[in-house]
């Protein structure tokens, strides 16, 4: 029996709460000369022991969807490509609750992949009794430049055979050997109508199309040559982290503001004090010119 107790002028009241449900409790307050009555509702809420579920799931990148439901176990996120990283907070009401992510610490950092990562949760009751399990898919956004590897044979382990681009969200057909893998899209698209393999037109069965997570895993853990490496760039980085060093590459073609003029990262501070010069000294050139003229007749 659980009980809740609150001090009353002189005496202590018992309220019985039931375990697993809220309790509404009045408290009256009376004034000293009696003319005065005020009330106040406290809700309390009992939880229960053999409760797994959790009260909320936190993303350091990207939104859950749907909306958070205690009751739905599976979600989807999406990020950007430039995040190749993140931190997956479940949040559970009783401390007690034993909650790990990918059969870690649910603090520990998630290097995500550069389609699709799965974080499997999976939450303990406090008396060890029940457990439940939530899965958060995490989406990155595709780049869309093609990518070389430094190792050259990869770059046909990992192109899709449809698109001729790097594998995205890789998906493969079922006891096929050796394993026919396509993007997703484009697996999707040539299957909309038409349930036939399109390496070697066998009849698509039951549940024929397959994660290949571990694929995944495997591109994102490969070295490859920054995209920029035609302008110059000669950083090598894991696939995952490609993202980030585009964000900061010097390499990368941007614009600059005031002439429209695209030029190298690099150059953009020094294009810039160029431009500012010239415009500072043609200013310079016309004042001149303007204290020269004849005066008018």
């Amino acid at each position: 029996m659980f009980v809740c107790f609150f001090e009353g002028g002189d005496e202590l009241k018992s309220v019985l709460l039931k375990e697993g449900e809220v309790t509404s409790i009045k408290i009256e307050v009376t004034a000293e000369d009696g003319s005065t009555i005020k009330n106040y509702f406290v809700l309390v809420t009992r939880l229960l022991a053999s409760d797994a579920s959790l009260s909320g799931i936190g993303l350091s990148c990207g939104q859950l969807s749907p909306i958070f439901d205690a009751k739905l176990t599976n979600y989807l996120a999406n990020v950007s490509f430039h995040c190749d990283s993140f931190v997956i907070t479940p949040v559970a009401a009783d401390k007690k609750t034993t909650i790990k992510v990918n059969d870690h610490d649910p603090k520990q950092v998630v290097p995500l992949n550069c389609g699709e990562t799965k974080a499997v949760i999976e939450v303990t009751s406090p008396d060890q009794s029940n457990k439940q399990t939530y899965v958060v898919t995490v989406c990155r956004e595709e780049i869309v430049r093609r990518i070389r590897f430094v190792d050259g044979k990869l770059n046909q382990k990992f192109e899709c055979p449809v698109c001729l681009g790097l594998l995205y969200r890789p998906k493969s057909i079922a006891n096929s050997s050796p394993k026919h893998v396509f993007c997703k899209s484009c697996i999707e698209e040539l299957t909309r109508t038409s349930k036939v393999d399109p390496l070697d037109e066998s009849t698509l069965k039951g549940d024929w199309k397959m994660d290949e997570f571990e694929m995944e895993a495997e591109m994102a853990a490969s070295e490859v040559h920054c995209v920029f490496a035609y302008l110059g760039c000669t950083k090598k980085v894991l696939l995952r982290n490609l993202g980030n060093h585009l964000k900061e590459c010097e390499f990368q073609i941007v614009q600059v503001e005031k002439s429209g003029e695209l030029v190298l990262k690099k150059d953009l501070e020094s294009k810039a004090k160029v431009i500012i010069i010239y415009k500072h000294k043609m200013k310079n050139h016309k004042n001149m010119l303007q204290s020269t003229k004849p005066p008018s007749p």
